[in-house]
């Protein structure tokens, strides 16, 4: 009994993507890098994107609690706000109050 030979092709997967846009950025993200910035103390103009400061990687070693601890804290304020804003905002208050002294 002779079968028909059947070929078998994968199809490439087809994506879905959008093309780049040239709009203007959102004002919700503008805004929120804004106060990425001014948690670092760096003052910015808003739309001064390409004058910004450019960021610097610090490895930071926490004990397992402490960041539990800190994570939980973060997810409670439910502000959006990204763990390395968190810390940034908090190294800014501890930097302000401790030069008042």
């Amino acid at each position: 009994m002779d079968e028909p030979l059947m070929t078998t092709q994968k199809e490439k997967p087809k994506t879905v993507a959008r093309k780049p846009s040239s709009a203007p950025i959102p004002a919700a993200l503008d805004n929120f890098l804004e106060r990425a910035q001014d948690a670092t103390g760096g003052k910015t103009e808003i739309g001064s994107r390409d004058k910004r400061e450019k960021k610097v990687s610090t490895p930071l070693i926490l004990p397992p609690s402490l960041k539990r601890e800190m994570e939980t804290h973060i997810e409670n304020l439910r502000t959006g706000t990204s763990r390395s804003i968190w810390i940034c905002e908090a190294i800014r208050e501890k930097l302000d109050r401790d030069s008042v002294k």
